[in-house]
């Protein structure tokens, strides 16, 4: 047992408690640009929070990359829609 601590989602996918943090602070920052969603990647261990016309993606370990200019071009299943 590794004493990790997860989350797990409605959707059945499993965060790591830092992870899950590090995404609820992502959202509330987000909100503050009029539009922001978050979605579980491919990779279903990533998860990016976007913005009006930024996203940050963020990893298991719970660091996040801030990427400007990349706003949300997700198709129509997106997982744990935020307005």
């Amino acid at each position: 047992m590794s004493g990790e601590v997860n989350i797990v989602l409605p959707n059945g996918v499993s965060l790591p408690l830092v992870q899950a943090l590090a995404v609820a602070d992502k959202i509330e920052l987000a909100k503050a640009s009029g539009h922001c969603h978050w979605h579980v990647n491919e990779c279903r261990c990533c998860v990016t929070v976007h913005g009006a016309d930024f996203a940050w993606v963020i990893g298991a370990d719970g660091g996040a990359d801030f990427f400007a200019g990349k706003g949300c071009d997700c198709g129509p299943e997106i997982e744990g829609q935020t307005t």
